[in-house]
């Protein structure tokens, strides 16, 4: 007996976010789709979706947990690398499907970003900042760049320290922020 779509109703099946969860961990249980699950989920907002800052960094660091060849995740530098290959779409959301599959890229890569990634976790390292120590005495002319409050305010400090400042400002007044609004 088949289905006629003209005379028969059928009742819209819904699922719940936690059936759909816990469906999709059975499938996957014990895989690494699994583990990046788990970890989406325990980090995830309330419209599952990991956003940048507190949240991916909490799940950068499980991932690490999980992971020994990702422990180099819990760098902001490479966290930062980490976003923008999960970010497919570039909305500044990661769903749990971007989530998995970036998981998956890094564990096995397939584009040039992801194996330039997993090279630099198994390096489980980022290159130093540069530190260029000039002796302040040496220092002739600061340049700040913007005229709005903060940059007024560090060019005045500066001024009363004994340094020169030139400060940059792209519109005609300065002021900035402040200016415009009040």
């Amino acid at each position: 007996m088949g289905f006629n779509i003209y005379e028969d109703t059928q009742e819209p099946v819904s699922f719940s976010a936690a059936q759909l969860k816990r469906s999709l961990t059975e499938q996957t249980e014990g895989t690494d789709k699994a583990i990046a699950q788990e970890i989406f989920f325990s980090h995830a907002s309330g419209d599952d979706v990991l956003q940048a800052g507190t949240s991916f960094s909490a799940a950068c660091k499980s991932l690490a947990g999980a992971y020994e060849q990702f422990s180099a995740l819990t760098l902001p530098q490479i966290e930062g690398r980490a976003y923008e290959l999960f970010d497919d779409n570039h909305d500044g959301l990661i769903s749990c499907q971007e989530f998995l599959d970036g998981v998956e890229e890094l564990l096995r890569p397939k584009t040039s970003q992801g194996r330039a990634l997993r090279d630099r976790l198994s390096q489980n390292s980022v290159n130093p900042t540069p530190v260029h120590k000039l002796p302040l005495s040496e220092v002739k002319t600061i340049c700040i760049v913007g005229g709005g409050v903060a940059g007024l305010q560090t060019a005045n400090l500066l001024g009363q320290a004994g340094f020169k400042c030139t400060i940059f400002e792209k519109s005609q007044d300065v002021g900035g922020v402040w200016r415009e609004n009040y």
